[in-house]
């Protein structure tokens, strides 16, 4: 460089000094270091934008997804039939019976049919929107025309008919393959007064009715019809086949069409089968079950996997014969799109409602909240002592039984991530952040099923083990998990309990106890549900697997079979006595009845976070089950069962 530049110099403007020329080099190598660093910024910015405008977007994204889905389980929550408030059944004044409400006409309220197209906007921004269509319709007299075979069926409607339901889009011509070309089945009306007839092709008349056309009757003749009744969609069985319970159902059409008006979702449909009287004869015999999938075989046929009873004293077909016939009963699809400015997100899920409510024979259901303190609470403890002055501490403040805590916005070990303080901040008040999730007992029993008070209790020997959807005590999927709670439960939850016969709850011991609300490692354990709220109290441990100094006591982590761990439970040789008031959680629920031992070390038992709390509400601060305050190692159990040299 010194030589070109004293070249050009010299050539031009005569003797110049190198040091001279030399500045200039170095005047040079800056402004080239400028240039390219400016360019390499301008590049930087342009990625950090564009990193920081890709950040935007995922956020908005999920967002968008969040409120779609809670449009979904409002809409959900909202068409199921339960009781009218939870705590008028579940207290000591309720008489200890559960009323369902009578179900609608056409299974559906005028207020939840006045969903359909409705905009919620939620007071944290965004909005969702809510479309509803329902797998049944109207007809009423003179609609099904026997000379011209043809049935014109009508949208659910309001009571007024102002507010009318979409048809699903399965049953619309437009859509490819087109339902005018693939036929199927209908089941006319209800009870002894049904008929069942198939069809050839469809039309839509654009009014708010569908035609289906070239009806003909499975059996007999077509019966004009006299009044207005409900038109399902219906299937025939292929081949004679036996049932068994969470095992398949072959179906098929005829005509040769798809199962389109069957929904890939878990959905309830009734079987009418044709049965030997044991009299030489046969009888027709109506069964009702859910299904979970539709999954084509080729052919036309198509299999309905995991069939299920709606409750346990349903009976359930040991068989079927070809041809029986298969309803698909009152099922609804939600359709929810979610939307924050320009950016939106559209789900859509199934549901399927109730039967006709009436008053069924009084059962016994749980009392959580007694208007007296209770001498002996049930598992989940009692509601009674937050209803106390100065009860914030001893319990879940909820709806219709507690004012909101006076001294936590938030439920402790959540306040720092900003899922838990935008679900239910409070089970204490209603809802608009969230309101899918609810608030009051609905806050943590998510979506109680239609048939939940055919649910309680009756399971005899109390070894009911629950490892799908309803969920053990109706602990679904609460947003943060990907699914629900297993255990098996007593028939009277826990009163009465023996080490013998008692409450089971699953654990999975030793998750990643270094890190914060780790629900989805935890699996379907009660810990991994308390996560949902209270998700900073899991982080533990300095270290993953539990061998590093404690944060605070653990939970999900296996009971020790060394030092003061030893005797435990009143153990020998690693093996203890269960204590119904200071259960445990097992590795494995496989068995499916209760044990009455607690399995000390590697591969046995497990601390969990009802270990020492109560669900619902206890005389104890922070829903303790012993005075750990006034006498840590004492009262009802203590530390000191595990801890035994801590008396």
């Amino acid at each position: 460089m010194d030589r070109v530049c004293d070249s050009f110099l010299r050539e031009t403007h005569g003797p110049f000094p190198v040091a001279s020329c030399q500045r200039g080099a170095v005047l040079l190598t800056l402004l080239l270091t400028i240039v390219i660093f400016s360019i390499l910024g301008a590049s930087m910015l342009s990625t950090t934008a564009t990193s920081t405008f890709n950040q935007v977007y995922a956020n908005q994204a999920s967002k968008v997804y969040y409120l779609a889905e809670s449009g979904c389980r409002y809409a959900a929550s909202n068409l199921r039939t339960s009781p009218v408030d939870c705590i008028t059944c579940h207290s000591s004044d309720s008489g200890t019976t559960i009323e369902t409400k009578p179900e609608p006409v056409g299974g559906l309220s005028d207020d939840s049919i006045k969903m359909h197209g409705k905009t919620y906007k939620l007071t944290g921004g965004g909005e969702f929107r809510i479309f509803l269509a329902p797998f049944w319709f109207k007809a009423k007299s003179g609609d099904l025309d026997t000379d011209d075979k043809t049935l014109t069926v009508h949208a659910i409607a309001s009571s007024d008919g102002n507010d009318k339901l979409d048809f699903p889009e399965q049953f619309k011509t437009e859509e490819s393959p087109s339902p005018s070309e693939d036929g199927g089945h209908l089941r006319v009306s209800e009870g002894a007064g049904a008929q069942y007839v198939k069809y050839t092709s469809i039309t839509d008349n654009g009014d708010g009715t569908l035609t289906f056309n070239s009806i003909s009757a499975d059996e007999g003749e077509l019966s004009e019809l006299g009044s207005t009744v409900d038109i399902f969609p219906a299937c025939l069985v292929k081949n004679d086949q036996a049932l068994v319970e969470g095992g398949d159902l072959e179906v098929k059409n005829i005509p040769q069409g798809t199962l389109y008006a069957f929904p890939d979702a878990k959905c309830r449909i009734q079987i009418k089968a044709t049965e030997d009287d044991g009299e030489g004869g046969e009888q027709e015999v109506t069964y009702t079950l859910t299904y979970k999938h539709a999954v084509v075989e080729g052919g036309g046929a198509w299999k309905l996997t995991n069939l299920r009873r709606l409750s346990d004293e349903d009976p359930f077909p040991a068989s079927v014969k070809d041809k029986d016939i298969v309803t698909l009963y009152k099922c609804i699809q939600i359709r929810s799109t979610g939307a924050i400015s320009e950016t939106s997100r559209t789900l859509e899920q199934y549901e399927w409602i109730g039967p006709s409510g009436s008053t069924g024979d009084p059962i016994t259901v749980p009392i959580v909240y007694n208007k007296e303190a209770p001498v002996g609470p049930l598992a989940g403890g009692n509601f009674y002592w937050v209803s106390q002055t100065g009860g914030d501490a001893r319990g879940h403040n909820v709806l219709g039984i507690s004012k909101k805590d006076g001294a936590i916005a938030h439920a402790p070990g959540g306040t720092t991530r900003g899922c838990y303080t935008g679900c239910h901040q409070t089970l204490a008040e209603e809802q608009d952040v969230r309101p899918d999730l609810g608030s009051g007992c609905e806050g943590c029993h998510l979506f109680v099923p239609e048939t939940h008070h055919t649910d309680y209790g009756g399971y005899g020997n109390g070894s009911k083990h629950v490892t799908e959807d309803p969920w053990y005590r109706f602990l679904p999927e609460n947003g943060v998990m990907d699914s629900g709670v297993e255990g098996i439960e007593h028939d009277k939850w826990n009163y009465g309990a023996t080490s013998s016969l008692h409450n089971e709850y699953l654990g999975k011991p030793d998750v990643e106890m270094d890190k914060k609300a780790n629900f989805f490692a935890l699996g379907n354990t009660v810990t991994a549900f308390c996560c949902g709220c209270h998700g900073d109290f899991h982080d533990e441990n300095e270290k993953a697997n539990g061998s590093g100094y404690w944060h605070r006591h653990p939970s999900d982590h296996v009971i020790p079979n060394s030092g003061e761990y030893a005797s435990a439970f009143g153990a020998s040789g690693g093996t203890g006595t269960y204590d119904p008031d200071l259960p445990v959680a097992r590795p494995d629920l496989s068995s499916g009845t209760p044990s009455g031992t607690v399995t000390l070390g590697a591969g046995g038992d497990i601390v969990m976070c009802l270990s020492c709390h109560r669900a619902h509400g206890s005389k104890y601060y922070k829903i303790m089950r012993w005075d750990y305050k006034g006498s840590p190692g004492g009262g009802e159990g203590g530390c000191s069962t595990c801890h035994t040299s801590k008396g």
